[in-house]
């Protein structure tokens, strides 16, 4: 009988069984934590003939333990699916949530067993086990348990986080988005973008350091856009596709970067003021969570001041027009995405856990608010595969806000910061028309970022009437520091 040790486990065979050893070797391999690490000090030797008896025998043995009952009981199927997606593929994306020290393997094991006892049977999770058919089914039906329980989780925890580090923004949410619903009304989005005039990056440089004169920035910001360039930390890329995702951020060897998505025209212009704003701001203090709904505020602000220098450089109004229009259809596509999680928000706050039909009912009277679509839908057969597409919808979207804030991290809330930035900096340059200096503060804000936030920039440009309909004064902000070392362009 020869032998041979897999993952220090030794299995004795005859030459006839073989060709059964890839087999044991993927079970030993695929189970090892769960159910081979500890064996192998056993010195433990199992004929091969046996195994399939062994390895039943011993998942028994497991599960019948008191401590992993208890397990069980204390590790719930959505706290389970966290750990899932946590766990996959290595993933260290998420600054909020930390995975346990539970092995992957292990995690896997544990989801699979709660499939089997809810949709079979003991054997065929031992079988499972063995041959991993059956994964995506398992991870498809543990989806759908957990779905609404996770996506009530992380709107809870981001309820909280607005609670702890922005709070004026919670208190006043339904005005801020009425607000934000009346700058969205009067974009015209049959408006077309025209051809803008192309621009070199040579031009572009010249413009800038003009720019950066037109404002009476300080000394020190010509200083470090000049460091940037010598030290190549500024990277022009061609923008590829629609979408601009220009950026500022910090590298992994903790210098700061700036990344500029290039369309060879006067929009790069832009695009290099507002991340030209993030960078003075990441170069000069730590940011944290406390800033968020002020964090795009002076980018929108020195990009829109961009626009009115190109202006006065002789750029004409259907130029201005078209950078304006690029910026509303952002803003267009960010607020869709956002009012239904404002309305989750509210929701849970008010009334407590959302469920599907929370949902459904949003969509439902979304479509049902369009007349035309209405005169559309003859019969109920008509309404009913429209309410099939909103459900789909419902759910699939629900999924995406999991997974990306599960593994990446990112809030459900996401988003916001551009359009509440918008609607103050069109105060801002209404005020700015009525002769009062406003880019003089705006510097100072951007220099001193971490002295302000969002309460203290409506007291500073007097602009209480957004947030409080009845006049009493804004809410105090209460304050928690998380930090955040990344903003992208949209």
């Amino acid at each position: 009988m020869k032998k041979a040790i897999i993952k220090g486990i030794t299995i004795k065979y005859e030459d006839s069984e073989s060709n059964k050893l890839d087999y044991i070797t993927k079970i030993i391999i695929n189970n090892y934590a769960f159910v081979f690490e500890k064996l192998q000090f056993d010195r433990l030797e199992i004929d091969l003939s046996d195994f399939d008896q062994f390895f039943y025998d011993e998942i028994k043995r497991i599960y019948e333990q008191e401590e992993m009952k208890k397990i069980l009981e204390h590790l719930s199927l959505p706290l389970l699916y966290i750990e899932y997606l946590l766990k996959k593929d290595g993933c260290d994306n998420n600054s909020f949530i930390e995975p346990t020290t539970v092995d992957a393997e292990i995690v896997h094991n544990l989801i699979a067993y709660k499939f089997y006892e809810a949709n079979g049977n003991f054997d065929e999770f031992v079988q499972y086990l063995k041959d991993r058919k059956n994964e995506d089914k398992i991870i498809k039906w543990v989806r759908s348990e957990t779905r609404f329980e996770i996506y009530n989780y992380i709107l809870k925890f981001n309820i909280d986080l607005l609670k702890d580090n922005d709070s004026l923004f919670l208190d006043n949410i339904n005005l801020i988005i009425s607000n934000i619903l009346q700058e969205i009304s009067t974009y015209d989005m049959n408006k077309q973008s025209g051809q803008l005039p192309l621009l070199s990056l040579n031009n572009l440089d010249t413009l800038f350091c003009e720019f950066l004169s037109y404002i009476n920035a300080p000394e020190l910001w010509h200083e470090l856009y000049a460091d940037l360039k010598k030290n190549k930390n500024i990277i022009f890329e061609e923008q590829k596709g629609e979408e601009n995702i220009s950026s500022c951020y910090i590298d992994e060897d903790g210098t700061i970067k700036m990344k500029i998505d290039t369309t060879g025209t006067i929009y790069d212009l832009c695009n290099l003021a507002h991340e030209f704003a993030h960078y003075i701001i990441l170069s000069k203090q730590e940011v944290d969570l406390r800033k968020l709904s002020i964090i795009e505020f002076p980018s929108i602000f020195f990009e829109q001041i961009m626009e009115e220098f190109l202006e006065k450089k002789g750029y004409s109004q259907s130029d201005i027009d078209s950078i304006k229009s690029k910026r509303e259809q952002n803003n267009l596509e960010i607020y869709i995405l956002l009012v239904p999680i404002i309305s989750d928000i509210n929701c849970f706050i008010n009334n407590g856990k959302i469920t599907k039909e929370d949902r459904m009912h949003f969509w439902k009277n979304k479509f049902s608010s369009f007349p035309r679509l209405q005169k559309e839908m003859k019969d109920l057969k008509d309404k009913n595969v429209l309410y099939g597409a909103i459900e789909n919808y419902v759910l699939m979207d629900c999924d995406v806000l999991n997974f990306n804030f599960i593994r990446n991290g990112k809030l459900v809330v996401e988003g916001y910061e551009y359009l509440l930035g918008t609607i103050l900096v069109k105060k801002l340059l209404e005020q700015r028309l009525n002769g009062v200096d406003v880019v003089s503060n705006m510097i100072d804000i951007t220099n001193n970022f971490n002295n302000y936030n969002l309460q203290k920039v409506i007291e500073t440009f007097n602009m209480e009437e957004l947030f409080n309909s009845d006049n009493k004064g804004v809410v105090k902000q209460k304050s928690k520091a998380t930090n955040t070392n990344s903003y992208n362009n949209k």
